[in-house]
């Protein structure tokens, strides 16, 4: 009987990679002291080994990395294998986040405008492209924490040459454009996948260039996991990053002692084509301070018209209102800054025009702040004279660029009422529209903060 023990022992301890001079060990102690010892013995061998899976699991599982950027609220989280912000190399893979704001920053290939109708369309649930280059069937846009974002993929930029793996995902936050960018370097996933490339020696020499009309379909086993190497890894790694985005605001990472909420409303139906969307605010603390904003972002107020007359206008020409948005540029140490953007249209004319209401509050009181309660008195000349040689320069350009050759502007007192805060400075708007409506342009003067001074003002900036 002792045999057979021993035999099926020796068996299970085989099967179980266990060393052999320990099953030596055990096989002598059975013989000596019987099969009570060797359960004991097993028992103690399966606790260890317990102990010890863990440890090794944890060794093999990659390092995670957190990105977090507490000025616009969103964070996520990354595997540790992944470059943060470098060129692309072989065997790498790039973690490229931009954050620009489309009032004062540059966006190469896009202009304020066109970012400004780019940001209300993708709030509208339209593709915006970014990019500009995006593979068609992988344009896609959703909510992530009430927040609508973008995502697609690029396989191709300038030319027949063009080979390139990104995975974007983009979305706005107030005057913020916010792009996360996934970059593989294209050496290894051509050489893994050749079958989707071919070569083109007249226009590309030795490089191996993308049959276009197999992009799609690269995409396609992409998202069924059928590609597998460097490609799926590269996609994978973006949907791991993707899935843990959060998008949120706190009071810290605001700057508020309340908490302020702006909801975005559509005034009017869908099926009318009337776009007016609007802001809705709540949470303020002190009921005076509130219902003053309210009335003073009320749509009646701010558009001359009821929603009503608006919407019958526009059922019988397609004309007037036809659109309507907002923008928070500021909202710190309890002063909020935004803008109403207000689209109209002439009966018969093709083009619209925008014009836009800049509001800053006060969230304690309510109040309505110009640049007189917002700068030192002493310092108002001083910024006066920044802008004009701002303004300055800007007609130089437009004279040398445009051939305007026969206008001038001069920046004063009563051009201070209309301007922009934004966390960067104060974008002032000058009004050439009255004499030559193409120098609009022109017309935008930005004053940093590091220029004027943030000491100058007389709330806490």
């Amino acid at each position: 009987m002792k045999k057979v023990i021993i035999f099926s022992l020796l068996f299970v301890l085989s099967a179980c990679s266990y060393d052999s001079s320990k099953v030596k060990t055990i096989v002598s102690q059975v013989k000596n002291d019987g099969v009570e010892h060797l359960k004991k013995e097993l028992k103690l061998w399966t606790q260890k080994e317990e102990e010890q899976a863990p440890e090794q699991e944890v060794k093999n599982t990659p390092e995670t990395k957190q990105y977090i950027n507490e000025k616009i609220g969103f964070s996520f989280s990354y595997p540790g294998d992944i470059v943060l912000g470098q060129e692309v190399q072989t065997d790498t893979f790039v973690l490229d986040v931009k954050i620009k704001n489309i009032e004062t920053d540059n966006v190469q290939g896009l202009s304020r405008d066109d970012l400004l109708i780019m940001s209300r369309n993708i709030e509208k649930g339209e593709f915006g492209d970014v990019s500009g280059w995006t593979l068609d069937n992988s344009k896609k846009i959703y909510r992530i924490n009430d927040k609508i974002v973008e995502e697609g993929v690029v396989f191709s930029k300038v030319g027949v040459c063009s080979v390139v793996f990104e995975r974007n995902l983009v979305f706005f936050e107030g005057n913020n454009l916010i792009n996360i960018k996934l970059i593989a370097d294209s050496s290894d996933i051509i050489n893994e996948n050749s079958t989707f490339f071919r070569s083109d020696k007249t226009n590309c020499g030795d490089s191996q260039v993308w049959i276009f009309a197999r992009q799609g379909e690269f995409y396609s086993n992409l998202l069924q996991n059928k590609i597998g190497g460097t490609a799926q890894a590269w996609f994978n790694s973006f949907e791991s990053i993707k899935n843990s985005l959060k998008i949120e605001e706190s009071l810290e990472k605001t700057g508020l002692s309340q908490s302020v909420n702006i909801k975005q409303v559509n005034l009017s139906p869908g099926e009318s084509g009337l776009k007016l969307i609007w802001p809705e605010i709540s949470g303020i603390k002190q009921e005076e301070a509130y219902k003053k904003i309210v009335e003073s972002l009320d749509f009646v107020e701010n558009t001359g018209k009821t929603l009503e007359q608006v919407e019958r206008n526009y059922k019988n020409c397609h004309c007037g209102l036809v659109g309507s948005s907002y923008a928070i540029n500021y909202r710190k140490n309890n002063i909020l800054g935004l803008s109403l953007v207000l689209t109209y249209k002439d009966s018969g004319a093709r083009k619209v025009r925008e014009e836009r209401y800049n509001y800053i509050f006060d969230l304690n009181t309510g109040e309505k702040l110009n640049i007189q309660d917002l700068i030192k008195p002493d310092k108002i000349n001083d910024l006066l004279k920044i802008i004009n040689q701002k303004l300055q320069e800007n007609i130089k350009i437009a004279k040398n660029k445009d051939n305007f050759s026969d206008f001038k502007g001069e920046f004063d007192k009563d051009n201070l009422d209309n301007f922009l805060l934004s966390e960067k400075g104060i974008q002032f708007f000058y009004n050439f529209s009255e004499i030559i409506p193409e120098l609009k342009k022109f017309s935008f003067i930005f004053v940093s903060f590091d220029e004027f001074g943030k000491n100058n003002f007389l709330f806490n900036i």
